[in-house]
């Protein structure tokens, strides 16, 4: 299957998939196919390593306690998304990849456009537009003023020696910003509500602390982050052993509330409702 929506025949099923195929800069490693996949993805994951992450636990920690604190020092009620899920992703991604901080409102919007259902391809465009201008002057002055945040590496490690462009970077940047921000600040809401929704699930978690690595996991299976998810065309007649009439056979996906007309089945895993936009697809082929 193939995530390179320049690819003739790519279902555009959402104003964000034309708008990436339109823009005239590269796509993000996300939209492109093996090897170039490969070889983009293999140089940020020096900032995800294990040790890495384990070393920015404190202070991940240090961000949510204390927007913790700030939350129940705060009045009642209080927006838990702006007081809490928004600002603790926020400050983590820009620590990560070296991005001042006090630029976050400027991010927080422009990445909400892309993912939003209600996004039209115009606010989707100016949204990409505006991060792409900031992010490269930030890899300008990354150039001349280096520091320990992934973009920094970017620049230091391949930049510098031919292994990515300028636009390369600026790309990934905006990428990885998009993927870490966004997600992680709805998954800290819906799974607020999920529990609240649920109160015999959320006493046992107060009553044993010990069963909260198994409920994030279960959450992030349960729970759907964003209104729309990647589409993905055939880039060949088989797949996993699976054979389409046509090579041009694509799959494209919405989830629940995205006002997605097309046909809706119940997922056997979860009880919520699975939206499914496919022409083509290996249930309507043949096992090889």
């Amino acid at each position: 299957m193939s995530a390179d929506a320049t690819r003739p025949g790519f279902p555009a099923a959402f104003p964000a998939v034309a708008v990436l195929a339109s823009l005239p800069t590269k796509p993000f490693f996300l939209r492109t196919d093996p090897p170039e996949h490969d070889e983009q993805r293999r140089k940020v994951i020096p900032g995800f390593t294990v040790r890495r992450v384990r070393a920015m636990r404190p202070a991940i920690q240090r961000i949510a306690d204390e927007r913790i604190d700030a939350v129940l020092a705060g009045d009642a009620p209080t927006d838990l998304v702006r007081a809490l899920a928004l600002p603790v992703p926020s400050l983590v991604i820009c620590r990560l990849l070296g991005v001042p901080y006090e630029n976050h409102a400027f991010f927080e919007e422009r990445a909400r456009v892309p993912l939003a259902a209600g996004s039209g391809p115009t606010q989707i465009r100016r949204a990409f537009d505006d991060l792409h201008v900031y992010l490269g002057d930030l890899v300008a002055r990354k150039e001349a003023d280096p520091d320990d945040g992934l973009i920094s590496g970017l620049v230091t490690r391949h930049l510098a020696d031919g292994g990515m462009t300028r636009e390369d970077v600026i790309t990934t940047s905006m990428m990885l910003h998009l993927a870490g921000h966004g997600t992680t600040a709805h998954m800290i809401a819906l799974s607020t509500v999920a529990l609240l929704e649920n109160p015999g699930r959320l006493a046992a978690l107060r009553a044993d602390p010990g069963l909260l690595p198994g409920a994030v996991e279960e959450l992030l299976r349960y729970l759907n982050i964003a209104d729309r998810v990647p589409a993905r065309s055939a880039s060949g007649r088989t797949w996993r052993g699976w054979s389409w009439r046509s090579s041009s056979a694509r799959c494209s996906g919405a989830f629940p509330g995205c006002g997605c007309p097309s046909r809706r089945t119940s997922s056997p895993v979860c009880p919520r409702w699975a939206c499914t936009a496919c022409t083509n697809s290996p249930s309507r082929g043949r096992r090889s």
